[in-house]
């Protein structure tokens, strides 16, 4: 499955379904954006999308088809999904828009979902969330994958505490503010603390055994024990 846009010739869409109807010779596909830039999100880019068959030594090609952007955003977790349409899900549709996620000025993680949580890169879609609070995603052990928003300046207290699978996290620029413990006990490999940030808190990688680098900017005035 394929796109055609103005910026590169074809650009691979996975495959998230597949069925065929031998009798009537149908084949049903349900494929994924997820390869699509935001561009063609915010209607900024066309694209259209073909099905090639090959058999190794041949291809067929369908006719090209004009893709319509879905305001919904398309989840990874479905326990990512379901916590947002729960909280934020404004016109009650049952999906939630990039416009009702840009809304949410308020962002918290309830208990029950925390076990379950593993993905959240969505998150990055909430820009009007100025604040992390303290222990919002803690204990959400099997998260590895999670984007914060540009728009993040605080991040609270142990925010992040024992999230074992996260290995990797981009902390924003303009990020101003982090609470002691924030890291204790996270599967992190490499951190690069953003320029905007001026303190390192106490304790805000204890515990982070696989992490093995850790890049400090020159504004960092104190650290903390």
């Amino acid at each position: 499955i394929y796109t055609q846009t103005r910026a590169v010739d074809f650009i691979g869409l996975p495959v998230t379904s597949f069925e065929a109807d031998s009798v009537n010779g149908v084949i049903s596909l349900t494929v994924s954006g997820a390869n699509l830039s935001e561009n063609f999100y915010v209607e900024q880019q066309d694209a259209s999308l073909v099905l090639q068959i090959s058999d190794g030594n041949s291809n067929i090609s369908s006719e090209y088809v004009t893709m319509t952007p879905n305001f919904n955003i398309q989840f990874e977790d479905l326990h990512a999904k379901a916590m947002c349409i729960r909280n934020w899900d404004t016109n009650y549709d049952g999906e939630l828009s990039y416009d009702e996620a840009a809304a949410v000025t308020e962002f918290r993680v309830y208990y029950e979902l925390k076990k379950d949580l593993y993905a959240f890169p969505e998150f990055k879609y909430f820009i009007g969330v100025t604040e992390i609070y303290s222990n919002c995603f803690e204990d959400c052990t099997l998260l590895s994958k999670i984007e914060l928003p540009k728009s993040i300046v605080t991040i609270g207290e142990m925010a992040f505490r024992d999230c074992s699978s996260l290995k990797r996290i981009v902390l924003p620029e303009g990020l101003k503010t982090i609470g002691r413990y924030a890291f204790w006990n996270c599967g992190l490999g490499e951190v690069v603390l953003p320029n905007s940030l001026t303190i390192m808190p106490d304790n805000l990688f204890h515990g982070c055994s696989k992490l093995t680098s850790l890049t400090i900017p020159e504004n960092i005035t104190q650290i903390g024990s």
